[in-house]
């Protein structure tokens, strides 16, 4: 997927907590793509990659709660 262009000059942080999500996003999702491929050439690299993947999207959950609004239970 490609990466979402970046909105010129200064943007709020609502804005540019969404385009860096879609980023990385974007490049999980492309290293998503290619793992199993790699992981039958090799697996350690394979392993690697899948580390970066789960450190990545864990990034992005947390960017993202700086916009979450609290919700009562």
């Amino acid at each position: 997927p490609p990466l979402p262009a970046a909105p010129p000059g200064e943007v709020l942080t609502p804005d540019a907590i969404k385009v860096v999500t879609a980023s990385i996003a974007s490049g999980t999702g492309t290293m998503r793509e290619v793992h199993d491929q790699v992981d039958e050439e090799d697996p350690t690299s394979a392993d690697i990659l899948h580390g970066l993947i789960q450190q990545l999207e864990q990034q992005a959950w947390f960017i993202s709660a700086e916009t979450r609004t609290p919700t009562a239970h």
